[in-house]
C-alpha cells in the first residue's frame, strides 16, 4: 500500500518548475518513503486531481500562497530524507 499519498499527489500535479524546485527529477521510486510501495499510480483516482483539490482546499482555508510553497518545500524535504 502506498503511504503519504501526499507525496504522490505531489509528483502528479506539481508544474514542471514546481517539480525542478523540489528535486523531482529523478526516478520516483528511488525516494526511500515511497520505494516499498507496491504500486506507484493508482488506477481509480488521479494523484494530479487530489493534488489541485489539496491546493484549493488550502487557499479556501486563506492560506497565503508563499505559505503553501513553503509547505510543500518542506513536505518535498522530507521525501530526499
Amino acid at each position: 500500500e502506498r503511504n503519504f499519498h501526499v507525496f504522490y499527489e505531489m509528483a502528479a500535479g506539481g508544474s514542471p518548475e514546481q517539480l525542478a524546485r523540489w528535486r523531482f527529477d529523478c526516478p520516483f521510486e528511488t525516494f526511500n518513503y515511497i520505494s516499498q510501495a507496491d504500486d506507484l499510480e493508482r488506477e481509480d483516482q488521479s494523484d494530479a486531481f487530489h493534488f489541485d483539490a489539496t491546493l484549493s482546499a488550502m487557499r479556501a482555508l486563506g492560506i497565503s500562497e508563499e505559505e503553501i510553497g513553503h509547505v510543500f518545500d518542506i513536505t518535498a524535504g522530507v521525501l530526499h530524507l
